[in-house]
């Protein structure tokens, strides 16, 4: 095998990202503070409220932001190799506003972990790195959890398909994001039942009772509807028997 650094740059990875911008993080405990976000396309399920249907559009290009803030997109064609990204990132990190952090979104951010990897070592500490992820790949975040220091799990509960059908992954992939900052998200709509609110509780309590739970009344839409502003006081009333830190924000 050739140790030539030229045929290291060969095989370094390039991906599939919907688009590269600076902008507000609008969920979670870190709501209101400013970010680079990569958003990339795919992931490994398919969530009916998704509110971000367009990782599955079969768009083939990148929108990138030139200018923090400008809305000044130019299109790049897929796949986005993983050091123009990471030029990407640097310029919108250097354009004269100060980010709080990149945000790796989605879609979901480990379905490529290789590039992700990759992305955040060429990156080696710039920024905070803020991962949002539905937290059902416990493999992949632990081949990049060295260089993640936030992370964002998005709890999977279907009420109408019944229980938490991703609870083992959930809890291996919590017990290893507990080593990091960590926090996670609940996703309410109208039909959720309290044995599965308690589900969710009781997933959290097991791992570390002190691991922020975010409570996120749907978007309303055709196919899901939030519940009642008396319903989510319930809920939160009912976390809270469970847990010290819980919160409720608006998707």
């Amino acid at each position: 095998m050739s140790n030539r650094a030229g045929d290291n740059n060969k095989y370094r990875p390039a991906a599939e990202i919907l688009e590269i911008f600076s902008g507000i993080q609008g969920e979670g405990p870190l709501v209101g503070v400013r970010q680079v976000f990569v958003r990339f396309a795919g992931c490994n399920l398919d969530c009916f409220y998704c509110d971000t249907m367009d990782a599955f559009s079969g768009q083939t290009e990148c929108l990138v932001e030139q200018v923090p803030g400008h809305r000044d997109f130019e299109t790049l064609p897929w796949p986005l190799p993983v050091d123009m990204t990471a030029a990407i990132i640097r310029r919108l990190l250097q354009g004269g506003v100060k980010h709080h952090s990149i945000s790796l979104t989605g879609g979901e951010p480990l379905v490529q972990s290789e590039y992700v990897r990759e992305l955040l070592c060429i990156l080696n500490g710039e920024s905070h790195i803020y991962l949002e992820t539905n937290g059902t790949l416990p493999g992949d975040l632990e081949s990049v959890l060295d260089l993640v220091d936030i992370i964002s799990v998005d709890v999977k509960v279907f009420p109408r398909l019944g229980g938490v059908p991703y609870f083992d992954r959930h809890r291996l992939f919590l017990e290893l994001a507990a080593e990091k900052r960590v926090f996670v998200k609940f996703v309410l709509m109208d039909d959720v039942t309290d044995e599965q609110i308690e589900t969710v509780c009781r997933l959290i309590e097991r791992v570390d009772r002190s691991i922020p739970l975010v409570l996120q009344p749907v978007t309303k839409r055709d196919c899901c509807v939030p519940p009642t502003s008396d319903r989510v006081l319930e809920i939160d009333s009912l976390c809270l028997r469970f847990l010290p830190d819980v919160r409720v924000i608006p998707q």
